[in-house]
């Protein structure tokens, strides 16, 4: 007889899938198991995690922060100003020749340095050498036509006494003689003129000083007059510069000293010589001129140069960068510190501004240290340290 298991395929598969099943079993056992171990290096992960976060935000921060300072320094002066100008002549000649003619030579050219009698050019003499013997022949003519009405008079004289003598004729004479000397005269006037007119051919400085412009060559004919060599003096120099209306009430109370760009660490002081009587009208600056006493040798005229007006106030004022000042509240203030460290905010009052810089009339001592950057990031409670001190401007 049959077994069960051979009659029923049906039971023949029945241990195969009892297998699968205890297999899926053994698997949910294992995954049951290792769940908490998963779950427990999850959980210890997190609070590693946790661990690390907690020690750096426990890490104390460096409350010390670095600034930049400068020192305060009070002065009188309440305003500085600085204007370009340039080294210019007080007196600038124009030169030329008195008679008309023909330039036969230019001496000189610009940059030159001239000396009373140097020769700048000359004219052709010629036609002013004839001139010249004409008029001294004219000279000797009229001396000769004099010495002769001279004797003519002496020999009558001599024949006073003589029935023949007549008034009439001495009269004459004399009159005849008065008329030679003054044709002599006349003629001497005229040499002289010519004489002068020939020398006036030469044209020559009559003062030390710079060629600054030639307005003839050799070959051109000029008229009496006519510009020819243009000289700047040497002797007395200016600085000219232009000033804004709104400085001009400080042209005489300010200090006003001109240092040249060629040699910035020299200057000297400087007067007001010159002020135009009105505005420029595209600029709208006024053309000033100050004079230079006891100018260094080596200054020449063109050098470009820097002058600075520097106006005395009643108070005295701080100069601080613009970068420390800030306004709080409505009022300006500004962040000092003391030798600890220890910040203060100081309320100021500011009476003018500049390019850079701000003028602070009140509320700082000489020798406060002033915060000059990041003031907008400061409290009272910070600690700062400061990174450098320069003095003030």
């Amino acid at each position: 007889m049959a077994t069960a298991s051979q009659q029923s395929p049906v039971g023949q598969l029945q241990p195969k899938a009892a297998s699968k099943r205890g297999l899926v079993a053994r698997v949910s056992d294992t995954t049951v198991s290792l769940s908490p171990i998963l779950v427990g290096f999850v959980l210890l992960c997190t609070a590693v995690a946790l661990s690390g976060c907690d020690v750096e935000s426990a890490t104390p921060p460096d409350t010390i922060r670095p600034v930049r300072t400068t020192v305060v320094s009070l002065s009188d002066t309440a305003a500085a100003a600085s204007y370009p100008g340039t080294i210019q002549s007080q007196r600038e000649s124009q030169l030329g020749f008195r008679v008309a003619g023909k330039v036969s030579a230019r001496h000189v050219k610009v940059g030159d340095t001239v000396s009373p009698g140097t020769v700048l050019a000359k004219l052709e003499q010629d036609d002013l050498n004839l001139r010249l013997k004409a008029a001294d022949a004219q000279v000797r003519a009229a001396l000769a036509d004099a010495e002769q009405a001279r004797i003519d008079v002496k020999r009558y004289t001599q024949i006073k006494d003589s029935p023949a003598f007549s008034q009439a004729v001495y009269d004459k004479r004399v009159n005849t003689l008065d008329a030679a000397d003054a044709r002599l005269k006349d003629a001497q006037s005229q040499a002289q003129l010519a004489k002068n007119q020939l020398e006036y051919s030469t044209l020559v400085a009559d003062d030390f000083g710079v060629v600054t412009a030639t307005a003839v060559e050799p070959g051109q004919v000029v008229a009496a007059g006519q510009t020819a060599i243009t000289i700047a003096r040497t002797a007395q120099l200016d600085v000219a510069v232009s000033v804004p209306e709104t400085r001009l009430t400080d042209l005489q109370r300010a200090d006003a000293k001109v240092s040249v760009w060629s040699q910035p660490g020299q200057s000297i002081s400087a007067r007001v010589r010159e002020v135009a009587a009105s505005a420029d009208p595209v600029t709208r600056t006024y053309a000033v001129r100050f004079a230079l006493d006891n100018m260094p040798a080596n200054w020449q005229i063109g050098m470009s140069a820097t002058l600075t007006l520097a106006a005395k106030s009643d108070v005295t004022v701080a100069e601080v960068p613009l970068s420390a000042v800030f306004e709080s509240n409505g009022q300006p203030n500004v962040w000092t510190v003391n030798t600890a460290g220890d910040l203060k905010l100081v309320p100021v009052t500011v009476s003018g501004y500049r390019s850079t810089t701000a003028l602070v009339s009140s509320g700082l001592t000489d020798g406060d240290v002033v915060v000059t950057a990041g003031v907008h990031k400061l409290n009272a409670a910070q600690k700062v340290r400061p990174l450098q001190q320069n003095a003030a401007l």
